[in-house]
């Protein structure tokens, strides 16, 4: 080998080095580009330091050199951690939002729909180049949530393009305005509906997912449904359309059986009493592994009773009331913050939920051992169990009695679950020739709390949402939807202002008139 090639291995490696990390910090091409470029470099610095260990020995204990070779040597050792501690970080992200409301964070939904990728899955951001500061301003936005989504996980391909130098790719994604953010998996595409974080998750399930689940509405008897002009379900189907349901109604007297391809039933507030045989459909249908979630309304004289009682599961025809955990003093709308550990709401904390005019759900054990029971949530211990629905309906003030109503120290169950498991999965033996469907069911005492007029806080979204989610099996969903943070305004007094100027111009002000005396007297000296 050559002296010339054997002193330039060195360099070489050092070149490579750099340019390794100045493309995995900007994030140019495939990461494996970078890390195999970092690696090269470092093999190449390895072998230059080992063909020309010699020369290297005399520049470091040669008498020449030896005065700068310990300062040529540190900064060398410097530059290389500083590069090594460099490429490291923009490799291994770590990031903190500290902001109230968690602005600048992914929600905590995201975060498991992005771990749960079993593949690579693109997303493509096309911006133009923005000229006013409206449009600038909203693409740093966009751009800067794209760039957290490729932080979350090493399965998400980011690109971020412009339409007009990159035509051939606009194109081929039906780009027609700007910005559009694209998510796509092999061939299979998807336009987001939006730059926002909702529509980016949704457009990463829609490529993601074999199967577009169904989840139909229940009506025909006075339910809330999504078509319902005022006090429906309206905004409750607008977020499952975005998690990539498929809603829809059913009017369940005009077809035989519940369709084959329902995923989840949703039956709430009945204000009237189901058929015969709209209750014999719903039995066989729960009893063949049916997902329902019921939401009853205490003062509706519509009962679910020959539906929920085979699976132990009951609402009470009481309505609860709570003089101090009542929303702005009424009694009938309590707050709840006490839940249990169930996935659907071990995420809340102590976070608010609230409850206009609801009743008191139990659960009871029954004949069958492969059913299983589990509170959601309870009210707080002040609460009762008002058994005098007349007196509710007239508006009158509710005044515990214990002979007839009922209070728990441990709080009243607004919601409760059940569930069969598979006889695979169950201690029992399984019977002879037989064969059984996990059902799911999910029993709230109020169906209000999940109506257009209760969606705005977000944590009865999330129930209702989690419930639906828990039910139709995509516990991946589950959790915590962001919420902006609340903007503050920080109001200051002017006698705070003009403390606060005191001690920030003080000090230098003193600096300044102590150097001025010092340089005064030593200019008499």
């Amino acid at each position: 080998m050559s002296s010339a090639l054997r002193r330039g291995i060195g360099p070489a490696g050092l070149v490579l080095a750099i340019i390794a990390s100045i493309l995995n910090t900007l994030r140019i091409g495939p990461g494996s580009l970078s890390l195999g470029l970092f690696v090269g470099g470092c093999l190449l610095l390895a072998a230059g330091a080992a063909f020309n260990r010699r020369e290297l020995w005399s520049i470091l204990v040669g008498g020449g050199v030896r005065a700068g070779t310990g300062t040529t040597f540190y900064a060398a050792v410097i530059f290389g951690l500083v590069i090594l501690v460099n490429f490291i970080a923009n490799r291994h992200h770590i990031r903190r939002d500290l902001t109230a409301g968690g602005s600048f964070a992914l929600s905590e939904q995201t975060r498991k729909v992005v771990d749960s990728l079993d593949g690579p899955v693109k997303i493509v951001g096309f911006f133009k180049k923005a000229e006013d500061a409206a449009r600038l301003s909203l693409g740093e936005s966009a751009r800067s949530r794209l760039r957290e989504y490729g932080f979350l996980s090493s399965q998400i391909q980011l690109e971020i393009l412009d339409p007009v130098t990159e035509p051939g790719l606009a194109t081929r994604y039906a780009v027609r305005q700007d910005p559009t953010i694209v998510v796509a998996r092999g061939e299979k595409f998807v336009q987001a509906g939006g730059t926002d974080e909702g529509s980016i998750t949704s457009a990463i399930l829609a490529v993601t997912r074999n199967r577009q689940k169904k989840v139909l509405f229940m009506s025909g008897h006075g339910e809330k449904v999504p078509s319902q002009a005022t006090g429906g379900y309206a905004e409750g189907a607008k977020a499952l359309a975005g998690l990539g349901y498929e809603v829809g109604e059913l009017v369940l007297s005009q077809v035989a059986a519940v369709p084959s391809d329902c995923d989840v039933l949703i039956v709430a507030g009945p204000e009237g009493p189901l058929l015969p045989e709209e209750e014999a459909a719903l039995r066989s249908w729960l009893e063949g592994g049916g997902r329902l979630l019921a939401l009853t309304e205490p003062l509706s004289p519509a009962r679910l009773d020959t539906i929920l009682d085979p699976w132990g599961l009951r609402a009470l025809p009481m309505v609860i009331a709570d003089r101090k955990s009542g929303l702005r003093g009424s009694v009938y709308t309590p707050i709840v913050t006490h839940y249990e550990k169930h996935p659907i709401v071990q995420s809340f904390g102590s976070n608010q939920t609230l409850f206009p005019t609801v009743g008191p759900v139990e659960w009871f054990e029954t004949r069958d051992p492969l059913i299983y029971h589990e509170t959601l949530a309870r009210t707080g211990p002040d609460a009762w169990a008002e058994s005098d629905l007349a007196g509710v309906r007239a508006g009158a003030s509710p005044n515990y009695e214990s002979a007839t109503d009922h209070m728990d120290n441990a709080g009243l169950p607004i919601g409760v679950v059940t569930f069969r498991r598979n006889w695979q999965d169950a201690a029992a033996p399984q019977g002879a020739g037989e064969s059984k469907e996990e059902t799911r069911i999910v029993l709230f005492g109020d169906s209000d709390f999940a109506s257009d007029e209760s969606w705005q806080n977000q944590w009865n979204s999330n129930l209702f949402l989690n419930a639906v989610n828990w039910l139709a099996q995509e516990e991946v969903l589950i959790g915590s939807r962001q919420a902006a943070g609340d903007e503050r305004a920080l109001v200051l007094s002017h006698r705070f202002v003009n403390r606060s100027l005191a001690l920030l111009v003080t000090p230098p002000i003193a600096v300044a008139l102590a150097g001025l005396v010092v340089w005064w007297r030593r200019r008499k000296l």
